[in-house]
């Protein structure tokens, strides 16, 4: 009996050394888990960090940009002739062009797209076939597409080039893609009207809200930005009012316009700045409309504003 209660004694520690000894490892795993999150947090918080430092943008902004990671960014360029057009008091000095300031801003975008380690960004040029899209993943390959189109040449067929993007082009299953148009007109591919008559530019822009209005029919999650690069308050006021009120679509005046607009409202903007909310505008409309409408301020790590 004694023998058989010892038998009895080791097979119980034995089988709560085993009990204690899965629970060590079972707190040991969890700890290792715990540690790997937070080395990965404190990684991103370094790297948010940097990229603050590198753009001298606010951390929320930061995380809106990373928040689309893996999304597709699409840029429709108006090369129509008006692009040759001089920009008056340009940042860039004397003699600048509107095409000038275009190819501009597309070499800030490929800089900050690699500060975000966003890979690429699709191009195309509006007055160029369907089929020539360029890829652009460096500045080099930027200076090469605009190596063969040193002035802007041709009309405003805007109409065809947001059909390509509203049935998909470059979108991945189960990806966002944000396209920014960057035009100084109104769509010249628009049919006359049924007396015959060439469209008015209120009509032209209609046709452009009801291209956007029907996009959700090719699987929706397109979002646009209209960039305006002309000094036409007629043409700028009509796609506020019309093209801006349209769901996960947006409005944005050049840089100088809209960094002084801002400034009126006590929120100040770098390029950069301005770039975040050419991509995220459509998406966060009402936050990134805020920074030419009301003062903005960061709270408990989001934007706030303060009428």
């Amino acid at each position: 009996t004694m023998r058989a209660q010892n038998v009895t004694w080791s097979n119980d520690n034995k089988a709560r050394r085993e009990a204690v000894a899965k629970a060590k490892a079972e707190v040991e795993e969890l700890r290792s888990t715990n540690a790997a999150v937070v080395a990965q947090a404190s990684t991103l918080e370094e790297r948010v960090a940097i990229m603050q430092e590198k753009l001298s943008m606010p951390a929320d902004i930061i995380h809106d940009l990373l928040s689309v990671a893996g999304s597709t960014i699409v840029v429709i360029a108006d090369d129509s002739t008006s692009m040759n057009l001089d920009v008056e008091d340009s940042d860039l000095g004397p003699g600048t062009t509107r095409w000038n300031e275009l190819r501009h801003m597309l070499s800030q975008l490929v800089s900050m797209l690699l500060v975000i380690d966003h890979s690429e960004f699709h191009l195309k040029f509006l007055n160029e076939p369907s089929s020539d899209w360029h890829i652009i993943r460096s500045e080099d390959d930027l200076a090469t597409c605009f190596a063969y189109k040193q002035r802007a040449f041709g009309e405003t067929p805007l109409v065809r080039n947001l059909q390509m993007t509203n049935s998909g082009y470059g979108k991945r299953e189960d990806a966002e893609t944000f396209v920014l148009v960057v035009t100084d007109g109104v769509p010249t591919d628009v049919p006359l009207t049924a007396s015959g008559l060439e469209p008015s530019a209120a009509q032209k822009v209609e046709v452009i809200r009801k291209e956007l209005s029907g996009r959700h029919h090719h699987g929706g999650r397109i979002y646009y930005n209209f960039i305006m690069c002309t000094d036409d308050a007629e043409v700028s006021g009509l796609y506020n009012s019309v093209v801006d009120p349209v769901f996960g679509c947006d409005c944005t005046n050049d840089f100088k316009t809209e960094r002084a607009l801002c400034a009126t409202k006590g929120n100040d903007i770098n390029m950069n700045k301005f770039l975040a909310k050419c991509i995220l505008g459509g998406k966060f409309t009402r936050k990134y409309d805020n920074l030419n409408e009301k003062k903005v301020v960061v709270c408990c790590g989001a934007a706030c504003t303060v009428s």
